[in-house]
């Protein structure tokens, strides 16, 4: 009852996490809005040590930016990021034929 009103991450389209794994497409998905890292731990129901490395990976391709506000670190889609996943899901609605 307690979670009934959590937010919960959309799947990942198949082809990007084909491209990149399930887990770093469902933490890209997950990045709507600059988030920390146990935050996202919650989100996805995995550890936030799982979350930071999957992080550390997307930031070294570019996929996302890391900002300090104070103590806290935010991650958010970086403009790459955001241009894969908008393609991601226009890709994903295109009919076949």
């Amino acid at each position: 009852m307690a979670t009934l009103w959590e937010a919960v991450a959309a799947p990942p389209p198949d082809s990007l996490a084909a491209l990149i794994g399930r887990p770093k497409a469902a933490l890209l998905a997950a990045l709507d809005t600059p988030d920390t890292t146990a935050s996202l731990a919650r989100t996805l129901g995995v550890t936030p040590s799982a979350v930071s490395q999957h992080l550390s990976v997307l930031a070294a391709c570019g996929l996302v930016a890391r900002a300090r506000a104070g103590r806290t670190v935010l991650y958010a889609r970086s403009e790459l990021g955001e241009r894969v996943t908008a393609r991601q899901g226009s890709a994903e609605r295109r009919p076949s034929g």
